[in-house]
């Protein structure tokens, strides 16, 4: 797993966690997450697992594009786009989970707030890097 601090940035933010403390609020969110998917396929109602499935391989598949864009690449702009379309697929993923398993939907809210997380780290790091920019 990619740590959001494992980068070699000269950019440093003020507004971080403990790379523990991140790596336990990923592990808990993905761990319920995945749950979420389990309980969403041992649920009934058929009607929308199809689309269900769709959204979570499309919003993970995203995720997992975020950490490098943004602090391997530094292409801060489509990291936020890629963080601002990550929490509207997970929004309506959680719409469609709740349909066929409000439980299933529920489970996805930490993940939620860790993708806001990800928007206001990828703001602040727009707001550093233009901020050193005008320092040059």
């Amino acid at each position: 797993m990619l740590s959001y601090r494992s980068h070699s940035s000269p950019i440093k933010m003020k507004f971080t966690l403990s790379d523990t403390m991140y790596k336990t609020i990923c592990l808990l969110s993905y761990t319920l997450m995945f749950f979420s998917l389990y309980v969403f396929f041992q649920s009934d109602g058929n009607s929308f697992k199809e689309v269900g499935l769709f959204l979570f391989v499309v919003q993970l598949m995203l995720n997992f594009l975020w950490s490098p864009i943004l602090f391997y690449c530094r292409k801060i702009i489509p990291a936020c786009i890629i963080s601002a379309i990550l929490n509207i697929l997970i929004v309506l993923m959680m719409l469609i989970f709740s349909k066929v398993s409000y439980v299933s939907a529920l489970l996805n809210i930490p993940y939620l707030i860790l993708t806001n997380f990800l928007i206001i780290i990828s703001f602040k790091y727009i707001k550093l890097s233009s901020q050193e920019k005008n320092l040059c």
